[in-house]
């Protein structure tokens, strides 16, 4: 029992993620971003834990990658019926509306609808002006 810490420690770092996928900044404002994979007919965004997503947030003219646990060609290649759907949130915005009220209330600065082939095309690179 005194191991189970640095053993779940161990198993954590050991996972493989995915990080062939990057987001660019290219405006001039400070922005948070929540991306999902999701059914290409669903319109709304799974809200259920929004107010305790950790945000992830780009500076200005900064990169960030996009990280998940599988492989995104698992979630996404040979799947038509799935895309990536990346939201940008202008971080002022979140900070003063909070991220469940921008999701109810659609308040997104961009919203990217991604399929595999469309990554592809972009080389992996997602760039917000």
């Amino acid at each position: 029992m005194k191991y189970l810490p640095t053993l779940l420690f161990l198993l954590f770092i050991s996972c493989d993620f995915d990080v062939s996928l990057k987001l660019k900044n290219n405006s001039d404002e400070k922005i948070a971003i929540e991306y999902q994979v999701m059914n290409i007919q669903d319109s709304i965004v799974d809200s259920k834990y929004c107010d305790k997503t950790k945000h992830d947030i780009i500076g200005k003219n900064g990169e960030k990658i996009l990280r998940t646990q599988n492989k995104w060609e698992l979630s996404l290649k040979n799947h038509p019926e799935k895309i990536l759907r990346v939201f940008i949130i202008n971080k002022d915005s979140l900070d003063k509306y909070g991220l469940c009220k921008i999701y109810s209330k659609q308040i997104f600065s961009k919203r990217f609808d991604l399929t595999y082939e469309d990554l592809e095309k972009m080389k992996w690179i997602i760039i917000y002006e």
